[in-house]
């Protein structure tokens, strides 16, 4: 039985444009939903929630991908967003337990 093997630089393209442009769509339906949401509902719901979540996944994944071949900047911009993750969750707290 075969393993899997490692795809060709052509593979590797389609596959990342299919990627990307899956990434583009859900992004961009997210951002829709939540923006009905807003306007009909009020509330910040579920979209916004996943919306926030991806992109926390997609920089962490990308600063480990980048961290694994030794960038420097990737120290600085940690902190940053942790500062700015600390920030919001305590503004998010101060606006739930305030309101």
């Amino acid at each position: 039985m075969k393993g899997i093997r490692k795809m060709d630089e052509m593979e590797l393209q389609i596959t990342l444009r299919a990627s990307r442009a899956a990434w583009f769509f859900l992004v961009l339906a997210l951002v829709v939903w939540s923006v009905w949401e807003a306007f009909h509902g009020g509330d910040t719901t579920l979209p916004a929630f996943l919306l926030g979540v991806q992109a926390m996944i997609f920089c962490l994944v990308q600063w480990i991908g980048r961290a694994r071949v030794g960038d420097d900047r990737v120290k600085r911009e940690f902190v940053l967003w942790v500062i700015l993750t600390v920030a919001l969750v305590a503004f998010s707290l101060l606006l739930v337990l305030g309101g």
